[in-house]
């Protein structure tokens, strides 16, 4: 199946931000109080790196993460706390999967990294508590 150019767009922005996501969260995984929160963080930093792969597989796009935006997550998770950062991303995490379900039509992993996506933002909420 030949892809659009919206849904290459629609691809090419979903790997760029699991690429940003990926180095946050390994990021936030070195500012970690807990070796729950490690293992958490880079567990979900795993998965985000997988996920822009299988976007990669569609845009062959060769794309690098944000260091800025790594760089500005651990800033506010040192101000806002570690804890009140991973509540806030557990919100964006569980809000992915309505935004990425119209993809599916085009590609059927898509589905897969929505389950990853509901379970991160699972973790996240546990975590924060």
């Amino acid at each position: 199946m030949k892809l659009t150019n919206e849904q290459l767009a629609q691809l090419t922005m979903l790997q760029q931000k699991e690429l940003d996501a990926a180095l946050l969260y390994r990021r936030l995984s070195e500012l970690a109080k807990t070796d729950a929160e490690r293992t958490a963080l880079k567990e979900i930093a795993a998965d985000e790196a997988k996920h822009a792969a299988t976007a990669r597989k569609y845009t062959s796009a060769k794309l690098s993460p944000s260091k800025k935006l790594a760089f500005i997550g651990g800033a506010v998770a040192r101000v806002i706390g570690l804890r009140t950062t991973m509540r806030l991303l557990a919100k964006a995490e569980n809000s992915a999967a309505g935004k990425l379900a119209p993809m599916c039509e085009f590609c059927p992993e898509i589905r897969e990294i929505i389950k990853d996506e509901t379970e991160h933002g699972r973790m996240l909420g546990e975590l924060a508590e």
